[in-house]
């Protein structure tokens, strides 16, 4: 798989002309729109931040969260949500107030391997085998696409990020060497990590997934949609009874996927440095670096029951957001009064 042109075609999720309004879910139900903002029936621009929302209604609190936080940092490109056919219409009608365009996407699910640690099953082993979904950006009709994850919150206009080389993702984790004691195929030989917009060769990317290191962060990836690469991929994702079994990665079934798809095809990919996904509680790890994208991981989530960690970032975006849409303040808890140590929250 050379870099190429995206292929087009009128099976695409959307934004073609026959395209017909029951597969379109933002057309479904014109009157219920808010007229702060009338989704688009075509895009503006040709990039877009993608995320998505699936299993129900759960992350819509999050999405929310993500795309008013990129409207404060006023990108330029569209903005774009995926959900199943599981969430509701009343969710539908809530993220059009932030987003250009809500598309519903089907299920791409396969059972994985058996995730590494008890936290990692903890936190992931209810919606693992579904994590395929957020693939389906792959078939969108934008040149670029940026696959965000919900529990993100954008501080610093980040759209240069589209004029890095796709596909592109962050190939950095802070318990890996540098920073902590897991192996890190991608050092250099005098031990630093690669820089930004530095190529990963697909040799790396390969040696990661036979080893106890790790690939492509899920979390945030830059991809050039084509329909034959979406294709393929689900192919690829199913060529196997079981995806990832006997592969020693710490990574997760969707990060794997996208990584190997790639590096199989003889595709290098592009680093995104740190400072575009930063554990919220591990802020000095982008140091000496201006931080860019808080990455709120690890579970309860902040609009989450039990979450007792008011992290003052996402409430700020989220009290901004409620400020100008008070109608959606019953999607969020209130703020929590106190704040727990990372122990407590299962870190």
């Amino acid at each position: 798989m050379a870099r190429k042109s995206p292929s087009r075609s009128p099976e695409k999720l959307y934004l073609h002309p026959k395209v017909h309004p029951r597969d379109f879910p933002v057309a479904r139900y014109p009157r219920d729109f808010p007229a702060s903002r009338k989704p688009r029936a075509y895009p503006a621009s040709r990039y877009a931040w993608v995320t998505l929302v699936m299993c129900g209604d759960g992350y819509a609190a999050g999405a929310l969260a993500v795309a008013h936080s990129l409207r404060r940092v006023e990108t330029r490109h569209d903005l774009v949500y995926m959900v199943t056919p599981d969430v509701t219409h009343s969710t539908y009608r809530h993220l059009c107030v932030v987003y250009d365009h809500v598309i519903e996407v089907q299920y791409i699910q396969h059972p994985c391997r058996r995730l590494k640690s008890e936290k990692q099953q903890r936190m992931y082993n209810d919606w693992i085998e579904s994590s395929f979904t957020k693939w389906n950006c792959l078939k969108l009709d934008y040149e670029r696409v940026l696959f965000i994850d919900a529990d993100m919150i954008v501080k610093e206009n980040s759209d240069d990020l589209f004029e890095l080389q796709p596909p592109a993702s962050i190939f950095a984790i802070p318990n890996a060497r540098p920073w902590g004691d897991l192996p890190n195929v991608y050092l250099t030989r005098s031990g630093n990590p690669p820089k930004h917009g530095e190529l990963i060769s697909p040799d790396l990317v390969k040696r990661a997934v036979r080893s106890n290191s790790f690939v492509a962060c899920g979390a945030m990836v830059l991809l050039q949609p084509d329909l034959k690469d979406f294709n393929d991929l689900c192919k690829f994702i199913k060529k196997d009874a079981v995806f990832g079994d006997g592969l020693k990665t710490t990574s997760g079934a969707d990060e794997i996927s996208i990584s190997l798809f790639y590096a199989n095809a003889g595709v290098s990919w592009t680093n995104i440095h740190r400072r575009y996904s930063v554990i919220a509680w591990k802020r000095d790890w982008a140091m000496p670096s201006k931080l860019y994208i808080l990455h709120i991981f690890g579970r309860p989530k902040p609009w989450e029951k039990g979450c007792a960690w008011p992290d003052p970032d996402w409430w700020g975006v989220v009290d901004d957001l409620l400020r100008l849409h008070p109608d959606l303040s019953k999607l969020y808890p209130s703020r929590p009064a106190v704040t727990t140590n990372n122990d407590m929250l299962g870190y």
